[in-house]
């Protein structure tokens, strides 16, 4: 990423007497900066340049250009599905291994007709 700012004037300090300046970026914006992270290059842009990134990584997504968000060990097609767990703790989380099933697979379990899948 480029450097997009040009320093105009000092902007003395501020409340935690770090020297500031007045930038202006190229695409117009005007904004008082710590001069610090200017030189150190943590600061490169009013901020434009983090939108323009964002609208692009969006458009990519949406093209399929970039891969969907898997999980490690998680099945790929868990639409329409419930996730079971083993047991609860007492704290409301659930913990123990976990085992997605249809609507249909869990009242059969809960009938008796298929097997517990944790036994």
């Amino acid at each position: 990423m480029e450097n997009r700012l040009t320093r105009l004037r000092d902007a003395g300090k501020d409340r935690w007497s770090k020297s500031r300046g007045l930038y202006q970026c190229e695409c117009g914006t005007q904004k008082y900066i710590n001069d610090y992270s200017v030189r150190a290059g943590k600061t490169k842009s009013c901020g434009c340049l983090n939108r323009e990134h964002l609208n692009t990584r969006k458009l990519q997504v949406k093209r399929g250009k970039v891969g969907g968000h898997a999980i490690k060990g998680r099945e790929p097609k868990i639409k329409g599905k419930i996730r079971i767990f083993e047991f609860y703790s007492t704290k409301s989380k659930p913990l123990g291994r976990s085992k997605w099933v249809t609507l249909e697979e869990l009242s059969k379990i809960y009938h008796g007709i298929l097997p517990d899948p944790f036994a």
